[in-house]
């Protein structure tokens, strides 16, 4: 892919080290054209005409999406109207409104007097009203708004003078009879009808109907949601670092329309660039542009988000900087590798091509062509691996100590006819480990050091990145790291040639996958707020779990772990073969627990292999007790574990094929615990911000 320095749309890659990025902001463009409707817009005039309704009360907190955005203090538009403070039901909170609201648009290229707006709610019913033009006449001035609600400075009351949603007051069955805006302009009136209830909060009140009234702005009579929306586009991009990029985010109301003159806040959340923030201002579409530039390659996370009473965001874009010059690599033939290899670099695409030869990598030393940048630890290195051709040629990335033939290293390669070897040579001269191996050859690789763990990620578009199962393992290279592509013939007397594309050089991890929602009746979290936030991915065809967690420990007056639930009333019993464990310490934890609830101190039984001090089985007897260990056998991943629950009474066993079950020794005890608890699978890394990742399946039976 050629680069520009336009806004970039298209696939994206890999990651780096960090520096501070140039910025530049595409500020506001105030409302200069109507936006396009699917329909006739409901207008007066010149003036487009929306409707929404604001409660925000200390008894009643809305969802930030459905407070109407923009309000009071926004960038081009006339406000009138304010709070009521000293409430009761406000209680400390200063800017506390209960009213309807109405927004006047103005496409224009000339101010727009309003001499009156009027609005009947259910006037002609018992307990309806009439409010007759609170706020005078009105002037929206060109290519602004104007937000009309409760108290304005001229007619303030001191209580909730625009409180639409109460006319009948106390009541919860539905008014047929709609609210109506009329508005006259040059003397001339124009009634619009709000069809779908918004001002009068579905026709219910619905704040004695125990509901918070808040409902975000739409075109008056249109249908629509409470709640706005926030995207952020492109969703993922690439560019070599030092190049710019260009993110829209889209602000639409209830029914899909663009908002205007809405800030919108940007923040690089993770990457190189994480801290980076910037704010623009809505258009007439509800668009706002963003541009950055990345001085350094890396993965970085971007949110937008909008701020009413309380920030709604939108889903993270991934922006991918990358290597975009041979300047700062070095190259050698490690081993005296033969023939002699070279290696070239294009500068339009980003692309490498490297030779290599040798006999090959592995044994007590080696012999392959090796491309590198030295880089302190931690460090990484992220690539597209896109051909290998000629003899039974082998190629990958490396992270490797020094050059010198028998050096430690951590690799992960691929060659033709198999897929990805990842492999590790730990002391100098020593022998070569494989650590794993996958039949499935990613388009993408990423090998990375994270607090003195190195791990392999893949990813199938270059976006999202999952950890290989199986590849971590402990491994110190040094504080100085060369983190390079390697290529070898395994041939003495040829050349193999491997192209790798969208090549970053880091000092971090990509970024984690999103959260993959838990298939019900499953719930899946954290307790007690570890860091790195875990998260969990469900294959329904193997009925394989696959989790990353952080986490202390599960043990102590209180957890930090993540657990894998579902609600367990009266007996039952809960399996699980755990296939396999990070040795994130020889302390991870990960097995079958019963809990009493969520918080990190709650009583618990639990059953939990380790990679290095056996099957544990432990309890919790009360609230933020310390917890016991009731047996503590022998045993590791791969292993079938079961817990029961009859009665008071909780026991723990183990199997070698998850049908003839042996009780472990010590481990049945008897728990107060409520009728109906919480049962599932439990993992910490046993390594605080540091993700620990297992697979397992789970079945459970009441």
């Amino acid at each position: 892919m050629k680069r520009t320095d336009l806004t970039l749309r298209g696939r994206a890659r890999v990651l780096a080290v960090a520096l501070i990025p140039a910025l530049t902001l595409v500020g506001y463009l105030p409302v200069k054209a109507a936006p396009a409707y699917a329909s006739a817009p409901p207008n007066a005039g010149v003036l487009s005409v929306f409707v929404g309704y604001a409660e925000d009360k200390e008894i009643n907190t809305p969802d930030p999406a459905s407070f109407p955005i923009p309000w009071a203090g926004a960038p081009n538009t006339v406000f009138l109207g304010g709070p009521v403070p000293g409430q009761t039901a406000c209680g400390s909170l200063t800017t506390c409104y209960d009213a309807g609201a109405i927004r006047l648009d103005n496409h224009g290229g000339a101010p727009v007097t309003v001499t009156n707006v009027s609005v009947d709610i259910h006037a002609s019913i018992t307990g309806g009203k009439l409010f007759k033009n609170l706020w005078g006449t009105v002037i929206v001035p060109a290519g602004q708004s104007a937000i009309l609600t409760e108290n304005p400075s001229t007619n303030n009351p001191k209580y909730d003078n625009f409180d639409t949603s109460g006319y009948p007051a106390n009541h919860c069955t539905p008014v047929d009879v709609a609210p109506t805006v009329t508005l006259t302009i040059n003397g001339a009136s124009t009634t619009l009808v709000d069809s779908t209830h918004v001002l009068d909060t579905g026709g219910i009140d619905a704040g004695y109907c125990k509901q918070n009234e808040s409902i975000q702005w739409r075109p008056i009579g249109s249908a629509g949601t409470k709640n706005a929306t926030l995207t952020l586009g492109a969703t993922s991009a690439t560019a070599f670092a030092g190049h710019p990029v260009t993110h829209t985010a889209t602000l639409l109301d209830g029914a899909g329309v663009g908002i205007p003159n809405a800030a919108v806040r940007f923040t690089v959340t993770y990457g190189p660039d994480a801290g980076l923030t910037g704010t623009a201002t809505t258009d007439g579409n509800g668009l706002a542009y963003y541009t950055y530039t990345g001085a350094s390659q890396g993965e970085d996370l971007l949110i937008a988000a909008a701020t009413t009473v309380g920030s709604f965001q939108s889903v993270p874009a991934r922006v991918m900087w990358t290597n975009g010059t041979a300047t700062g690599w070095t190259a050698a033939d490690v081993g005296s590798a033969t023939p002699a290899a070279t290696q070239t670099f294009d500068i339009t695409t980003g692309q490498w091509t490297v030779h290599g030869g040798g006999a090959g990598i592995g044994m007590t030393a080696d012999q392959l062509h090796f491309l590198w940048k030295g880089v302190p630890d931690p460090a990484g290195i992220g690539a597209h691996l896109t051909a290998i051709s000629g003899g039974s040629g082998q190629a990958g990335l490396m992270l490797r100590s020094g050059t010198d033939p028998g050096s430690p290293y951590y690799a992960a390669t691929a060659a033709a006819g198999r897929g990805i070897t990842i492999e590790d040579r730990t002391t100098p001269g020593g022998p070569t480990a494989t650590v794993t191996t996958t039949p499935i050859i990613p388009a993408y690789l990423w090998v990375a050091t994270t607090n003195g763990l190195l791990t392999t990620y893949a990813s199938d578009d270059g976006y999202l990145w999952y950890p290989v199962t199986g590849s971590t393992v402990p491994l110190d290279l040094g504080s100085s790291v060369l983190a390079g592509m390697a290529v070898t013939s395994r041939d003495t007397t040829q050349l193999s040639t491997a192209t790798f594309d969208d090549v970053a050089v880091s000092s971090m991890a990509p970024a984690p996958p999103p959260p993959v929602p838990c298939p019900a009746p499953w719930m899946c979290a954290d307790i007690g707020n570890p860091t790195p936030t875990g998260s969990q991915s469900f294959d329904p065809g193997s009925g394989t779990w696959t989790v990353s967690a952080a986490g202390a420990d599960i043990t102590g007056i209180a957890d930090q772990f993540r657990f894998l639930r579902q609600p367990l009333s009266g007996d039952g019993s809960i399996t699980t073969r755990i296939t396999s464990q990070t040795n994130t310490s020889s302390s991870a934890k990960v097995g079958l627990m019963f809990r009493s609830d969520a918080d990190p101190g709650s009583p618990d039984y639990a059953v939990l292999v380790t990679p290095g001090t056996g099957i544990k089985v432990q309890s919790r007897s009360s609230q933020g007790a310390t917890t016991t260990k009731l047996a503590n056998t022998t045993g590791t991943t791969p292993v079938f574990l079961k817990a029961t629950r009859a009665g008071a009474t909780f026991t723990a066993y183990t199997s070698p094929d998850g049908l003839i079950w042996a009780l472990i020794p010590g481990s049945t005890t008897t728990m107060n615990l409520p009728s109906t608890v919480l049962e599932g699978l439990a993992v910490s890394s046993h390594h605080p911000g540091t993700l620990g990742i297992v697979t397992a399946t789970i079945g459970a039976t009441p």
